[in-house]
This record gives C-alpha cells, structure tokens and sequence, in this order.
C-alpha cells in the first residue's frame, strides 16, 4: 500500500507537490514525486504500485535498461545539449568548443 505525505519547507509552509512512497518489484522503498491534488497522487501511486506488484508476481516482465535501444549521436546530442544550458564560467565557452570536438571526433569513428 503506497504512502502519500508532503514535505515543508524549513519555513514551515508546505510544498505544493504531494510525495508518495511505494515499494518496487525488488521490494526496496522507493520515493516518488507526485501533483498538486492529493486524490490525484494518491491514484497515481495506487497504479505504480499495482504496476510493481504484477512485475514482482511475474504477471509482467521487470524493466531492463537495454529494453529502449538509443542511437549514440541522440545520446552525444542530448548530453551537449545538457552541457550548454548550464552555462558556466570562465574558459566554459572555450571548454565547450573542444569538447563538442572531441565528441564529434569519437562519434565518427
């Protein structure tokens, strides 16, 4: 049975996102973050935990992270995407150049 609570900020007002608490297919707590309504978080930890529950009984099969085959250059892609919104400072730019150099280099062969 799922768990829902919310968290406070050290002020002592209450975050608006509800949390849950559920236990996966290994049976180890997991935590989980939920919305802004209660019942709805509720009913979405409700079907987590109905979804961990058939995977533990063998009614489906447990995730594998090789199951969603991904093409190197998206990975590449996604990665300096994600290294470019984080800005920096300094020689970041200078940085950024080589590095997206030597990814391209490596992706090619």
């Amino acid at each position: 049975m799922p768990y829902v609570f919310q968290t406070f900020d050290t002020d002592g007002r209450p975050h608006p996102r509800w949390r849950f608490q559920y236990t996966d297919w290994r049976r180890q707590k997991r935590t989980a973050t939920g919305t802004t309504s209660k019942a709805d978080t509720a009913e979405l930890a409700l079907g987590v935990q109905a979804e961990q529950n058939a995977i533990r009984k063998g009614w489906r099969p447990p995730p594998k992270t090789s199951d969603v085959p991904r093409l190197l250059k998206d990975t590449i892609d996604e990665y300096l995407a994600w290294g470019a919104s984080q800005g920096g400072r300094g020689d970041a730019q200078a940085y950024a150049a080589e590095l997206h150099g030597l990814v391209a280099r490596a992706a090619q062969g």
